[in-house]
């Protein structure tokens, strides 16, 4: 994913044209680093306008990746 807050915004609606997403994760690195603050809002505030009702998930660290992933698309697939 590009840095730069309109080309992550471009890549971002390129991927969610291909089909719908249920559940995102945006990482630590992009979450909890002041310069990317404005890359942050931009992702969720694109996501949440082209796939309504998405869920987030949030690792703590890289190994925890999985496991954010599979609590929310757990929760997903219950609530269907």
């Amino acid at each position: 994913m590009p840095s730069a807050p309109d080309e992550a915004e471009a890549r971002v609606r390129e991927c969610v044209a291909a089909g719908p997403f249920r559940v995102a994760m945006i990482g630590a690195g992009v979450r909890m680093a002041p310069e990317h603050t404005l890359l942050f809002e931009r992702l969720v505030n694109v996501l949440t306008e082209s796939q309504p009702g998405i869920s987030f998930c949030f690792n703590t660290s890289p190994e925890g990746t999985i496991d954010a992933l599979r609590r929310w698309g757990r929760q997903r697939q219950g609530s269907q």
